[in-house]
């Protein structure tokens, strides 16, 4: 549709433009010239209409983001802090799981060796450092 406006505008501008000047100078009836005119005005109109709707959809999502960035980013703020908190809890957690092995360590250390001792006397036995 919008190739055969275009190569009818054209054809009538050039059938226009071939008139000589005697002919140019009187009054003619450019109807065709007019409707096609009219026509390219409606669909710039339509287009334009189309082009504002798109802007103002635009606009509408901008003013979104902007109302969703502050909260967004107080939450990823938020997210981060949480995430070191939670690493240092870790970090503690595997220091105390550390301490509580050397305490049981030494501990079974000392189990073993009162009743090595005890063992040792028990039988009679005298060894040093039992």
């Amino acid at each position: 549709m919008a190739s055969e406006s275009i190569s009818a505008g054209e054809e009538l501008y050039c059938t226009m433009r071939r008139r000589n000047k005697e002919q140019r100078a009187t009054a003619h009836d450019n109807t065709d010239m007019c409707k096609l005119l009219l026509q390219a005005l409606r669909k710039r109109d339509r287009l334009q209409q189309d082009l504002f709707k798109h802007i103002e959809k635009q606009s509408e999502c901008c003013s979104e983001v902007a109302e969703l960035s502050s909260p967004l980013e107080t939450v990823l703020e938020d997210a981060a802090r949480t995430a070191q908190h939670i690493s240092s809890l870790q970090k503690q957690r595997q220091k105390d799981i550390w301490k509580i092995m050397e305490i049981a360590c030494s501990t079974s250390k000392y189990e073993r060796g009162r009743h090595r001792s005890y063992f040792l006397v028990q039988n009679g036995k005298t060894l040093a450092g039992g």
